[in-house]
């Protein structure tokens, strides 16, 4: 999201160390229920021996055990965790979806990610052996954006060392959840539109993006498709400015960071910095950001 005016950064703030303290919280947690598990599986048996193989009655009963931990901790986790995975799965399970939220993790070099592994450890990333394919609508978009959208990709191309291809125009307009059924992936979709079609777009709003990310294991999740809206209206008032068609590419190019993984920060010298400031570039947080999302191992 790129403010054209300074709004609510003081609340996103205080969300984002609210987010962090729950996922300390929640790896606390677990941590101290597999410790019990593994202390459980090492402690002696006693249980009387029965009949037939030697042994068998105590196996059986640190099996039951374990399995009843092992469930409890899947509960836990699947209830808790606040990451995409668990809300995927909390939806599955019907549960209230009011615990579910994005970590951020600050790089502490001037970036951010968007969203981070389960484990906390490391974030969410893009295939890093696989083109990301964007397709661009441009109903409403103002001339030149074709070569403003290529410019952006570009900039993040050489940065991060991943792959953008443009894969021509579309009419798609689907800003919701772009990933499909069975493993199906469309490209990113860049667009034009109001705050009638995008919400997210009230306001001073001038554009918003994002990727989707899907589980390649319990434990580990990669980015597959994502989006990019741009407020038609807005994008075209910062075209009249002074220097206006360099401002439209920067905010094409805050808002693919974003699809790349990339979120905000509080440095005003960087391009992911959630307000304009002047910044047209991307700054040396930015650059340290997407190098990290750059490496990626292939899946």
């Amino acid at each position: 999201m790129f403010r054209i005016l300074s709004a609510r950064l003081a609340q996103r703030r205080a969300q984002r160390r609210a987010q962090r303290r729950a996922q300390r919280r929640h790896d606390r947690e677990i941590r101290g229920l597999l410790r019990d598990l593994e202390r459980l599986e090492r402690r002696p048996q006693r249980t009387p021996r029965a009949r037939g193989w030697p042994g068998s009655s105590g196996h059986r009963a640190r099996t039951h055990t374990s399995m009843l931990l092992a469930l409890v901790l899947t509960v836990l986790v699947v209830t808790f965790n606040p990451t995409s995975t668990g809300e995927r799965l909390r939806g599955m399970l019907g549960l209230g979806q009011d615990l579910t939220f994005t970590i951020s993790d600050p790089g502490g070099l001037g970036y951010a990610f968007a969203m981070m592994q389960p484990d906390g450890r490391s974030p969410v990333m893009w295939d890093g052996c696989r083109e990301i394919s964007y397709v661009v609508n441009p109903a409403g978009a103002p001339a030149g954006h074709l070569a403003q959208v290529a410019a952006a990709a570009a900039d993040l191309e050489r940065a991060s060392g991943l792959r953008l291809r443009y894969a021509g125009p579309t009419d798609d307009r689907d800003f919701g959840h772009r990933s499909g059924p069975f493993g199906s992936a469309p490209p990113v979709l860049v667009a034009w539109a109001t705050p009638d079609e995008v919400p997210e777009l009230a306001g001073d709003v001038a554009g918003v993006g994002g990727a989707e990310a899907r589980s390649l294991t319990p434990d580990r999740l990669v980015y597959v498709t994502g989006m990019v809206a741009l407020d038609r209206d807005g994008f075209a008032e910062i075209g009249a400015r002074p220097g206006g068609p360099e401002l439209q590419r920067a905010v094409v190019e805050h808002e693919l960071a974003h699809v790349l993984g990339l979120d905000h920060v509080d440095d005003p010298a960087q391009l992911m910095y959630a307000q304009t400031t002047g910044q047209r570039h991307l700054g040396a947080g930015d650059l340290a950001g997407l190098a990290v999302l750059g490496s990626g191992p292939c899946r």
